[in-house]
């Protein structure tokens, strides 16, 4: 199930109708795999606050004239990879009004299962494009991140520490 989500979320590098083709081959598997996995509390939450950080990435700093052009054609590179993110989302069905409509305490355990890892897969994407644009900021000795840039990273460590932490196993916290 693991390389199903995986796949899925990665749409944009790999061939659409190759991932098509491995994942039909996994589906038989998938329902045997759900015993082992650690499920998160409240995933829907967590894909909630993933989705509101894709859309709330710092926009306003790549159009700001007083940052650097090397950094605002940063931004604008990881402006892309955050787009696609919310496209790959999207594409597996993790849309704020489908989410709104969803009771996590009725999802069977297949269905909990996959928005597991689904939220996990996403955070992590989410963790690794916030620790890019980290990189590619590079502070000079007496400089500071802007403040939206600063805050919205804090919220995505935020998020992230949040989902390794509520990840249960029959019923008990595993972490």
């Amino acid at each position: 199930m693991q390389l199903s989500v995986l796949l899925r979320l990665s749409i944009h590098r790999c061939d659409d109708s190759l991932v098509k083709l491995v994942i039909s081959h996994l589906r038989p598997s998938l329902d045997n795999d759900n015993a082992c996995l650690l499920l998160q509390d409240d995933a829907i939450g967590f894909l909630q606050a993933i989705d509101a950080l894709e859309y709330r990435w710092p926009l306003q700093i790549a159009s700001d004239a007083t940052v650097s052009k090397r950094r605002r054609e940063e931004l604008a590179s990881l402006e892309k990879q955050a787009a696609q993110l919310g496209r790959a989302m999207a594409g597996v069905g993790v849309l704020p009004a489908q989410l709104a409509s969803i009771d996590q305490s009725a999802l069977d355990a297949p269905a909990q299962a996959e928005l597991s890892l689904v939220t996990r897969e996403a955070a992590w994407q989410l963790r690794s494009l916030a620790r890019l644009a980290r990189r590619r900021w590079q502070l000079g000795p007496d400089e500071t991140l802007p403040d939206e840039l600063r805050q919205w990273l804090d919220d995505v460590d935020g998020v992230f520490a949040r989902v390794a932490q509520h990840e249960v196993k029959d019923g008990h916290e595993a972490g």
